[in-house]
């Protein structure tokens, strides 16, 4: 968290669809239902279609989260009023800062008033949330730690530069106390979640700590961590990364030890962010060395072993950068979720969430933040603090957020499999695209009004689909060219794993294999003809 030329058209897993001999009318509802029954329903990671997905209550789970401003959660006046417009924007998760020193403001004196009040808000809007945990890092440094951290820099040791100066923002990664410290806070909010939310549900993912890492200093330098780096071997085995592998190790089993610790209480799936360096960037400097960067990747894989997944922080601008960083992430048997996106003017958010959720298999996307662009604070905010106005992208990103949330399961369930297609629309001059599905083609024909249509199409068995999306007509069509008429067109949207019908789409030409005009973002849901 920081202050800080065509149409696409992808298909995923090409293959041979399997036998659609059952022909079952509703998409793995029967499957979907046994593992309800089987599960309490607690947030989990567990194996879909090859990949780990979020599971809640028994159903998988797809993010789409909007997260609030670094200091918003202090203060209810400006944190309260933006869960109803999240809503509205078809966000399903809050994602809000949890402060160490909010919650222990002096040591061993907890206070959960405001934790309570952010769980309590996010229900009454319908949301879930994550949580992003500032200790002892945010940004890298020891900001939103209590002051008796702070102020006692002989306890809890800082870090030292190659001189000996003391970095007095910046924790030494193996420091005994601070770690002690940030565990017994931690254990703590843990038993609180366990005791108001284990029934409910409200929190499903925490990031454990924000943006870790050492500014200043590729290493700390300090006696301790010398001792260690010299008796590890670190320059031998490393060479040109010895002190930034050193320090990812050491910050790696440093937050591996307290996610397992908060497991045994209340095992919540949890994650590490990652404040991104490019290629010839330097650690320390340009970056915080020690963090999750893809060239120490392997070192977290290694060590931070109870981590459930790394996740990027993405800033840059353009669709193959995305496409890259999100790729670099999607490896060493974690799930890919975005933990911050940029917002504001040209950022991409609406295009790149498709991108994401389809193309990428993305378990979520979170958009920073609600009410500060960035990486330019002096765009318009998607949410305007003082009057809840909206950006245009506020709109756009509603357009792309709705008709999803509306179909989170189905489209879930599709991911990393050849049921599911998708399309961008990437420039305006483009006017269609066709996705081939096993003796189908699904022709698409553009009409946005501002040239940026996309939309996604899940096969659910061999004669319904389910269209998302707007700014679009859809037809059906065999390989040849011919129309396939449509027996019944639905608009709706799925309540878990199970279809609500809000209203039936009367076709007034008589020609039933006459495109679908989707004009306003929704989900439609199409059985086929044929007969």
């Amino acid at each position: 968290m920081r202050r800080r030329n065509f149409v696409t058209t992808c298909f995923l897993a090409p293959g041979a669809l399997a036998s659609w001999a059952q022909n079952n009318t509703t998409l793995a509802r029967g499957s979907l239902a046994a593992q309800a029954r089987n599960n309490s329903g607690m947030p989990q990671m567990r194996e879909l279609n090859g990949g780990k997905v979020l599971f809640v209550d028994g159903l998988p789970f797809l993010i789409l989260g909007l997260q609030w401003d670094c200091d918003d959660c202090f203060s209810r006046e400006i944190m309260d009023p933006l869960f109803p417009e999240a809503a509205k924007i078809g966000c399903n998760t809050a994602v809000l800062p949890l402060y160490w020193r909010e919650v222990e403001p002096q040591e061993g004196k907890f206070d959960f008033a405001t934790l309570d009040h952010r769980i309590e808000m996010a229900r009454r809007n319908g949301l879930r949330i994550a949580l992003v945990y500032f200790g002892t890092w945010k940004n890298a440094c020891l900001n939103y730690a209590p002051d008796f951290v702070k102020s006692d820099l002989r306890r809890f040791r800082r870090a030292q530069q190659a001189d000996g100066t003391q970095l007095r923002n910046f924790s030494c990664p193996t420091s005994s106390e601070t770690f002690a410290a940030d565990r017994k806070a931690l254990e703590a909010i843990f038993r609180h979640l366990k005791a108001v939310d284990s029934s409910h549900h409200t929190v499903v993912l925490v990031q454990m700590q924000n943006e870790v890492g050492i500014l200043g200093t590729d290493r700390c330098y300090c006696p301790g961590c010398t001792k260690r780096f010299e008796e590890g071997g670190w320059s031998n085995r490393e060479k040109e990364r010895a002190a930034e592998a050193f320090t990812a190790h050491s910050i790696a089993k440093y937050l591996d030890g307290l996610t397992a610790a908060v497991k045994t209480i209340y095992p919540l799936p949890i994650y590490v962010n990652c404040w991104l360096g490019s290629e010839n960037s330097v650690p320390g400097k340009d970056y915080p060395s020690g963090g999750p960067v893809e060239r120490v990747l392997d070192v977290y894989a290694a060590t931070a072993k109870n981590v459930d997944f790394i996740s990027p922080d993405i800033y840059v601008q353009g669709l193959d950068s995305f496409r890259s960083i999100c790729k670099g992430y999607s490896g060493k048997g974690w799930p890919l979720y975005i933990a911050e996106h940029a917002t504001g003017q040209d950022t991409r958010i609406e295009r790149n969430v498709y991108y994401a959720l389809t193309e990428l298999s993305a378990i979520g996307f979170s958009a920073w933040a609600i009410d500060t662009p960035f990486p330019n604070f002096y765009k318009q905010p998607l949410v305007d603090q003082l009057d809840r106005r909206w950006s245009e992208e506020a709109y756009d990103l509603r357009d792309s957020y709705v008709p999803i949330r509306d179909a989170m399961v189905p489209l879930a369930m599709a991911q990393n499999t050849d049921r599911l297609r998708f399309f961008v629309q990437e420039q305006p001059d483009q006017e269609e695209t066709r996705l081939p599905f096993e003796g189908i083609v699904v022709h698409a024909v553009y009409h946005h009004r501002k040239g940026m249509a996309r939309g996604i199409v899940l096969r659910l068995n061999r004669t319904e689909f389910v269209v998302i999306g707007g700014g679009f007509d859809v037809g059906f069509i065999t390989p040849e060219g011919q129309g396939i008429p449509m027996a019944r067109v639905e608009r709706g949207r799925f309540e878990g794993s199970a279809w609500r019908l809000l209203l039936p789409i009367r076709r007034q030409w008589e020609d039933r294999s006459h495109p679908i005009l989707i004009y306003v973002p929704q989900v439609v849901k199409v059985l086929l003809d044929l007969s």
